[in-house]
């Protein structure tokens, strides 16, 4: 029977303790307030469509030329691996 006061004591803890809302973060309440937070961010330089096409085309060569290197090195080292194992005898 007593164990009702438990178990209303841990209830209460675990929402006093609970994990504040998105909304109720400090930031969120001076937006709503309409308390400045700082300057907007404002980009002085923007891209054209020339410039954002020849952007995404060198971040897709930079990407292939890092999966080719991460590709060659597990490649080595699965290759080495295998031949330490063929070639080393497994003694019991």
């Amino acid at each position: 029977m007593s164990a009702a006061g438990n178990i209303s004591a841990m209830i209460a803890s675990l929402k006093r303790n609970k994990i504040p809302k998105r909304n109720n973060k400090l930031g969120h309440l001076e937006y709503k307030k309409s308390v400045k937070i700082g300057k907007p961010l404002l980009f002085k330089n923007s891209f054209s469509e020339i410039e954002k096409e020849a952007f995404r085309q060198k971040l897709v060569l930079d990407k292939r030329k890092k999966l080719q290197a991460t590709l060659f090195i597990y490649a080595f080292v699965f290759i080495t691996l295998v031949i330490i194992l063929c070639f080393i005898p497994i003694v019991i």
